[in-house]
């Protein structure tokens, strides 16, 4: 979506609202527009809403560099969301294991 909105302001120089209009016609990006996004964690409701509130405060150089930056915090939280996934897979792997052998030791 970050990437949308680069474009539209680079190519199209468009507003804020006509940024938003083309945003919520789109299906992919409709539900982070309006914030509706259950699956998000706190920390990336709260960035969408920084980019949404700060688009049209700068010129066109300013706005594309502001959505790098939030590319770069997104891309960081993706990592660390990886990072968890990985560490909490192994967790439930090593205790389905576990109970596995427990449940085997219990029948013999």
């Amino acid at each position: 979506m970050i990437s949308s909105i680069s474009g539209l302001i680079r190519y199209q120089k468009s507003t804020t609202d006509e940024i938003m209009a083309s945003l919520r016609c789109r299906e992919e990006h409709r539900t982070l527009t309006e914030q509706s996004c259950p699956w998000l964690r706190e920390e990336e409701k709260r960035l969408l809403r920084e980019i949404f509130s700060s688009l049209g405060s700068t010129d066109s150089e300013g706005q594309r560099a502001m959505l790098e930056l939030y590319a770069g915090r997104f891309k960081d939280l993706a990592e660390s969301a990886a990072a968890e996934q990985q560490q909490k897979c192994r967790l439930y792997d090593t205790l389905g294991f576990m109970l596995g052998a427990f449940i085997a030791i219990l029948i013999v």
